[in-house]
């Protein structure tokens, strides 16, 4: 029985470096409060700190300060009870080669203290989930990288432990993969009840699937709370894209837009000004020289840049 209704609770949480004689933080002071059963997205640009957390919620490097509790227990004074609690999918990708998926993942939940049948039957219901029926006896070493990247998102579900770390889960997916891949996460999440901790690059594939989030930039939390709760500061805003069609030369007239591509420009402008944008621009170039104009609401990216002033890289 859970001691908590948080699935981690994360306290002024503090984890310095040296680095040639200077002290680096590379997280200062951290609060965090994950319930259980969301699916919590961290988010941050390289360096932000996102990868320290990760490994000391893991119990793999120990705070300089402050305290992680895991359903109420403190992990640093406990550190046995995270492998009791919690599945794991990093970003590099490490295999056992000689294997086929089905070995791989019975070993994973045999590890896990399940038995033998039951590991079995949930690796082979995951693999047809995405359509590996046919590759079940194939050995990994013969995979390509998507299909060992979902193979590694699988192996942090058995056991079926209520909570899954995942570290850009679908990176170098397709997107027909990716839909499958989050299909069979919604389930497990759904018969588990579990907590699904995302971090991720991929903002716009994020903001489809997670119920709150966090930003951290240079070891600390700058914005967090829930998507919809987050966008309402961009309320006011809108973004507007014009496609020009080829060989028309139009730049001189485009000065305050941003070129986002060849011949697509991009303007973020006031939601109740759209309008007029819109018909400036086609005073200026004509509305024979657009081949597409579209509207938009802004996005959890555009929170992003409009908070911290730089774009994920």
């Amino acid at each position: 029985m859970f001691l908590s209704e948080l699935a981690f609770e994360i306290t002024n949480l503090v984890k310095t470096y040296k680095n040639k004689g200077r002290k680096v933080f590379a997280n200062n002071g951290i609060d965090l409060h994950i319930p259980k059963g969301e699916i919590f997205g961290i988010f941050g640009p390289n360096g932000a700190g996102k990868t320290t957390l990760i490994k000391q919620l893991m119990g793999l490097i120990c705070p300089t300060e402050g305290e992680i509790n895991l359903f109420g227990k403190d992990i640093v004074k406990n550190p046995d009870i995270i492998p009791y609690y919690v599945g794991y999918c990093g970003q590099r990708l490490f295999h056992l080669w000689c294997l086929n998926p089905v070995e791989l993942l019975v070993m994973t939940g045999r590890l896990r203290g399940m038995k033998k049948d039951e590991a079995t039957e949930q690796a082979r219901n995951l693999l047809s989930m995405v359509g590996f029926e046919n590759k079940m006896n194939r050995l990994i070493r013969e995979f390509s990288g998507g299909e060992l990247r979902i193979v590694s998102v699988f192996s942090a579900l058995m056991g079926r432990k209520p909570i899954v770390i995942l570290d850009e889960p679908t990176a170098g997916l397709d997107p027909v993969a990716r839909q499958k891949v989050w299909h069979a996460l919604f389930q497990y999440q759904s018969e588990v009840q579990a907590t699904i901790l995302l971090v991720t690059h991929n903002v716009l594939e994020a903001e489809k699937v997670v119920d709150s989030i966090t930003i951290i930039d240079e070891g600390i939390i700058i914005a967090e709370g829930k998507p919809s709760e987050l966008k309402k500061e961009l309320r006011k805003e809108v973004n507007i894209e014009i496609e020009i069609k080829p060989f028309t030369e139009v730049e001189s007239e485009l000065t305050d837009w941003i070129k986002v591509r060849e011949r697509v420009y991009g303007y973020r402008g006031d939601l109740e000004k759209r309008e007029a944008i819109i018909n400036q621009v086609i005073e200026q170039i004509g509305m024979e020289n657009i081949e597409d104009l579209k509207i938009s609401p802004l996005t959890l990216e555009d929170y992003y840049v409009k908070k911290v002033g730089k774009k994920w890289r």
